[in-house]
């Protein structure tokens, strides 16, 4: 899982053994900037993609449950 804000600060985030029913991935929070995304990648793949730019009231989320 990667996570990004505009104003260059990065950070990723990496899971493994994950049984089925349990929870991952991230629950961003724009805090002062302008504009957040999250993403999950599976085998290289990105399976998963949210974003939001500050104030269309949209909440970024890239929680899941494995199945």
């Amino acid at each position: 899982m990667e996570g990004r804000s505009v104003c260059g600060g990065e950070w990723r985030y990496s899971e493994s053994n994950i049984w089925p029913g349990d929870a991952f991935g991230v629950d961003p929070v724009m805090g002062a900037a302008n504009f957040i995304e999250c993403a999950i990648f599976r085998g290289g793949g990105r399976v998963w993609y949210d974003s939001a730019v500050r104030g269309d009231g949209s909440d970024v989320n890239c929680l899941r449950r494995a199945m």
